[in-house]
């Protein structure tokens, strides 16, 4: 009987930030810039991870993380404590500078250096030009003053030698976006986590180009993950997608021969998974997901490669959640 082991894809475009980046000095932590909007359904995230600079574009459910599908751009660009600067080709450009706002409170004496204390989040207004149309137009983005943030080390933090906090300063940065996951669960190891259900993994990979899909189903309910990247030019693009349904989304045998996936919104269609005697697989069907700038995205055939796998039932829940929290830590 064959176990789930290999991990999912799923871009966490901060890392993907973080590898763009040059190397930081532990001296000159780079800032931590950018602001949030709404445009229509969608919500957009623009900051930086040292030089790389990304828009994230979310959509659905986005304060739940139920039914939710967003696409992060990141090009190499400039940041600092007044300046966000990127070109994303074709897609979009960015040019704006930021004026601290005139109250002064984030001015804290006597800092600690330790956790919060070590930072200084500075509100004011960026001002400037964010042009994102997006692919075909989709996002029509035209911004030219917005409300937003710069968050740096408190200058008695650096005087410090406290400088090299890198790591948490990464981890509560609000603008997280799609980054490759560990091992998802390893079922066989954990029999105390309850019976095995089917689990559809379908993927993909073709150098730097890549998309997988994970969805399964227990008594509580069906969970889906889909996510993608790729390149274009200079620019990485980062796609995923999450959506929860009823038990009966997902029909399976344990005998991990046939598997029929109907997936909520953003999803749209129906995958087919069947296995022959002679160990062949087919992964066909109508199966697709609505991303921001890619609305019909195809989840079957070639060139995905399919199995079904036998995963703990209580472990099925969490397909796709670290995901979703991670992109939702945008909104702290």
């Amino acid at each position: 009987m064959r176990r789930a082991g290999r991990s999912c894809l799923a871009a966490l475009a901060l890392a993907a930030c973080c590898a763009l980046a040059p190397a930081a000095s532990a001296a000159t932590p780079s800032p931590s810039a950018g602001f949030h909007l709404q445009h229509g359904r969608y919500h957009v995230d623009v900051g930086n991870s040292g030089e790389s600079i990304f828009v994230a574009v979310e959509t659905g459910a986005v304060k739940s993380g139920d039914h939710i599908a967003a696409t992060t751009y990141v090009a190499h660009g400039t940041a600092t404590e007044s300046r966000l600067e990127a070109s994303f080709g074709s897609l979009g450009e960015l040019s704006m500078r930021f004026h601290p706002a005139a109250n002064r409170s984030w001015e804290k004496p006597g800092r600690s250096c330790h956790g919060l204390g070590q930072f200084i989040v500075r509100k004011g207004t960026w001002v400037g030009t964010l042009h994102f149309p997006g692919e075909g137009g989709y996002l029509d983005l035209d911004v030219h003053r917005v409300a937003g943030t710069v968050e740096t080390i408190a200058p008695q933090c650096l005087a410090a030698g406290q400088g090299g906090q890198g790591e948490d300063r990464a981890a509560r940065r609000p603008h997280a976006a799609p980054r490759a996951a560990e091992p998802l669960i390893r079922p066989s190891q954990e029999p105390s986590l309850g019976p095995e259900v089917p689990v559809l993994q379908a993927r993909w990979r073709d150098g730097i180009r890549a998309a997988e899909l994970i969805g399964g189903a227990g008594r509580e309910g069906s969970n889906f993950y889909a996510a993608t990247e790729e390149s274009r030019g200079r620019i990485a693009i980062f796609r995923t997608a999450r959506a929860e349904g009823e038990a009966a989304a997902v029909r399976a045998d344990h005998a991990l021969t046939r598997a029929d996936l109907a997936p909520p919104a953003p999803f749209h269609g129906k995958g087919h998974y069947r296995a022959a005697a002679d160990g062949s697989t087919t992964w066909d069907g109508d199966l697709s997901v609505a991303f921001p700038g890619a609305p019909h995205y195809k989840l079957t055939g070639d060139p995905f490669e399919p199995s079904l796998e036998l995963f703990p039932e209580l472990l099925v829940g969490l397909i796709g959640v670290l995901s979703a929290d991670q992109d939702q830590s945008k909104r702290i």
